[in-house]
């Protein structure tokens, strides 16, 4: 199979003309071929978010899980680093660029906004409760603690055994830190 190209130079519209040569079969593949290219071509796009690089440690995650399951989520694949470019830690850059499939593109970048707004959104509450009770709300090997967290996705800080504070202090959303809150003072009445 062979192919011609005519591409008149005068022409500034992007189109170029093809005349495929040789067999049926061959000339619907090759047209196959080049549509799925076209197609890919017209859908690529590259999108800069302006991001503060205090945030790309958390967009990261522990070895990179956050930016695999935002690139998963959007229906792209794990292992295509195009997708989601996040610059180095020491960078001066503030630009995170998102590269691909448009629909793919814009829910990465849709759930880059939605990270970003959790964290500017977090608070930290202080709850008093008494040393003796601190036992209650950690349970057994850190249990009910870890329970507390994935449950409403939030921080808890536990002063240690020898330090005299009561204070026991919740980060997260506004909303989960009270839900959060109202459980720790269930499991201590």
């Amino acid at each position: 199979m062979s192919y011609q190209g005519l591409l008149d130079k005068d022409n500034s519209d992007g189109f170029a003309e093809f005349e495929l040569i040789g067999s049926r079969k061959g000339i619907k593949e090759a047209k196959d071929k080049i549509n799925s290219i076209i197609e890919n071509v017209q859908n690529h796009v590259v999108v800069e978010v302006e991001v503060n690089p205090k945030y790309y440690k958390r967009l990261i995650g522990p070895n990179g899980s956050v930016k695999r399951e935002l690139i998963t989520k959007a229906g792209g694949d794990d292992s295509d680093r195009r997708l989601l470019q996040v610059p180095k830690k020491d960078s001066t850059s503030n630009k995170i660029i998102c590269a691909g499939n448009k629909k793919i593109v814009e829910k990465i970048v849709e759930g880059i906004n939605q990270i970003i707004e959790e964290l500017e959104n977090i608070t930290t509450i202080e709850i008093e409760v008494p040393k003796k009770k601190h036992r209650l709300i950690i349970g057994p090997i850190g249990s009910i603690r870890r329970e507390i967290q994935s449950e409403f996705k939030v921080n808890i800080d536990i002063p240690k055994v020898e330090v005299e504070s009561d204070v026991i202090k919740v980060t997260g959303s506004p909303a989960n830190c009270e839900k959060a809150k109202a459980k720790i003072e269930q499991l201590t009445k």
